[in-house]
């Protein structure tokens, strides 16, 4: 089925409140698409438009300085916000605590400001939520969860204790499905956010989940935080004394994991790889934006270092075929103009073919879009054009060759605190001339 409501949200003031709403609407039977697996990179943002188009609702969770500009160019709840607006979806702000309209704002979301709206507030969330729903253009497309009957018999603690025997048994989705049910009575319960918590991460007990907090970073998982905001002192006294994860190296707390080998790093240790304006409509390489160990950025060094030399090689090899065309058309053709050229376009096109039948990129991307009637057609068009501009394309390709050798040999001289940076060019030089990326040691890493 469609989705009908989808949800904007900053994630640094507004996740909680944004799954809080995603949880309470889908129970009530409405189809809500929420982000909470990070969609805002690469080629999502398309599905993210098509979700918005897709939907008749669309709420905006506005905590503090939501819409303060940022200085990058992917800001994506603008983004949202603005294509919501063009398509004439019905907008409704969430106006979160102390959070106050800018000035100015860009006018292709200015309209928002003047969209009827909600103000949130935590304590009062079910007449906010009440009003909310007034808000809405969709009705419900499924029936909605609800209530069991056991929460009309049993108690709150009733409840709670029942929540604790389905997780000693292992019971995890049963216990889940309850601690949702316990929510939608009560809202502020800490216990039933962090038994909720235990049964995604698989706990059987407060004892074994204290373990398993030392090792790992629930302290960032919206559960937890929710549970510390509506903790009553019993719970609060036990959430204090966990134990919070450190590094290795530094004895600090841990806020990153390595995306290879799951160290624990703090932010001393840890080594984001980040590429900025990374061209939307092109997958990033699968480590930008992620956490790295030293020894994981040691092995990304050595990557860069086979991606120099593939790419050198790769280039300096089609180099030499373009000149050894050019200098054989000029010996055959014994200084005749036309028969020199007669003899690039041949040349030209065999080598074209071969490049393009052997090039399991371009095969596969080619195949995907047009299928395998489509791709031979479409080779045989780009041979036929070949031929026709065939001096052009050789100069243009040996231009760019070159400057390629030029960019590799200044990314080669720069210092390795730039890894990073290095690293995301080479990744698309390599795509321009159809190599291979490197992989991690591990085949099971993509």
């Amino acid at each position: 089925m469609p989705y009908q409501i989808f949800i904007s949200y900053r994630r640094e003031g507004g996740a909680e409140l944004a799954h809080l709403l995603y949880t309470r609407l889908s129970m009530d039977g409405y189809e809500v698409f929420f982000d909470v697996e990070g969609m805002r990179a690469g080629k999502f943002n398309r599905q993210l438009y098509e979700r918005i188009e897709e939907c008749g609702d669309i709420l905006v969770i506005l905590p503090p300085n939501a819409l303060d500009f940022r200085n990058t160019e992917e800001d994506w709840v603008r983004m949202e916000i603005a294509h919501a607006l063009k398509e004439k979806k019905n907008v409704i702000p969430v106006l979160m605590r102390n959070f106050e309209w800018p000035e100015e704002l860009p006018e292709n979301i200015s309209e928002l400001k003047y969209c009827q709206g909600v103000s949130a507030s935590m304590e009062y969330f079910d007449a906010v939520y009440e009003r909310l729903k007034q808000l809405l253009r969709v009705q419900p497309g499924k029936e909605g969860k609800g209530v069991s009957d056991d929460a009309s018999v049993f108690t709150m603690e009733e409840q709670l204790h029942h929540g604790e025997v389905l997780l000693a048994n292992g019971c995890f989705q049963e216990a889940g499905e309850l601690y949702d049910r316990i929510l939608l009575q009560k809202v502020g319960c800490g216990d039933a956010y962090l038994g909720r918590l235990m049964a995604s991460c698989g706990i059987r007990d407060k004892e074994q989940f204290r373990k398993y907090f030392s090792r790992n970073l629930l302290s960032r998982e919206i559960d937890f935080k929710m549970a510390q905001e509506y903790a009553d002192p019993v719970l609060m006294e036990y959430l204090e004394s966990l134990k919070v994860p450190e590094c290795r190296e530094h004895a600090a707390e841990a806020v990153h994991k390595c995306l290879r080998c799951e160290e624990l790093l703090c932010d001393l240790c840890a080594h984001t790889v980040s590429c900025e304006e990374w061209g939307e409509d092109k997958d990033p390489p699968w480590p930008v934006g992620k956490a790295l160990c030293p020894s994981c950025v040691d092995l990304l060094r050595g990557h860069i270092r086979r991606m120099i030399g593939r790419c050198r090689i790769k280039i300096v090899f089609h180099m030499s075929l373009v000149l050894l065309l050019i200098v054989m058309s000029l010996l055959l053709s014994e200084g005749e103009v036309s028969s020199f050229f007669i003899g690039i376009g041949f040349g030209g096109m065999v080598i074209y073919f071969v490049r393009q039948l052997f090039c399991a990129h371009t095969w596969w991307n080619s195949g995907e879009t047009f299928g395998l009637a489509g791709w031979i057609i479409l080779l045989l068009l780009k041979i036929l054009l070949f031929s026709l501009l065939t001096p052009i394309v050789l100069l243009w390709s040996l231009v760019r060759s070159v400057l390629w050798l030029v960019r590799i040999a200044q990314l080669q001289k720069l210092d390795d605190c730039r890894t990073d940076f290095v690293y995301c060019e080479l990744v698309k030089i390599t795509r321009a001339v159809h190599s291979s990326e490197p992989d991690w040691e591990n085949p099971q890493i993509q």
